[in-house]
C-alpha cells in the first residue's frame, strides 16, 4: 500500500514539474512577444534594421558592448559616467591605488573582462 502511495506521489510530482516547465515556457514566449511589440509597431511594415558598421573592429566593439548592456542594463549608466571622466571610476585604470583590488574582486567573482578585450 505504501509503495502505491509513493508511486502516486512521485507521479504527481513529475506531472507538476512538467506543468510548471510548460508554464515557464509559455511565460517566456509571452515576454518575447511583449518585447517584440515594444520594439516594433505591428502596424508598421517599413521597419528597417540598421546596417552594421563596415569596419569589422567597430562592429565587434558594438557587439560586445551591446551584449554587456543587454545582460546588465545598469552597465550603460556606469559606462556613461566613466566616459564622461567621473573620478569615482578611476580605480578601473592601471596606476590607481585600488586597481589591484578591483581585479582581485573580478577574479573572486569569477568574471574575466580582460578576455572580452583580448
Amino acid at each position: 500500500m505504501e509503495k502505491e502511495e509513493d508511486q502516486v506521489l512521485q507521479l504527481s510530482r513529475v506531472i507538476t514539474m512538467e506543468e510548471s516547465e510548460e508554464e515557464e515556457e509559455e511565460e517566456e514566449e509571452e515576454e518575447e512577444e511583449e518585447v517584440h511589440e515594444l520594439l516594433y509597431d505591428e502596424c508598421a511594415d517599413d521597419v528597417v534594421t540598421p546596417e552594421p558598421p563596415i569596419d569589422r573592429s567597430a562592429c565587434e566593439r558594438i557587439e560586445r558592448m551591446a551584449a554587456v548592456v543587454a545582460w546588465t542594463p545598469t552597465t550603460e549608466l556606469f559606462l556613461n559616467q566613466l566616459m564622461l571622466g567621473d573620478k569615482q571610476f578611476d580605480f578601473m585604470f592601471p596606476g590607481h591605488e585600488h586597481h589591484a583590488y578591483y581585479w582581485h574582486r573580478i577574479a573572486v567573482l569569477g568574471r574575466r573582462p580582460r578576455l572580452i578585450y583580448s
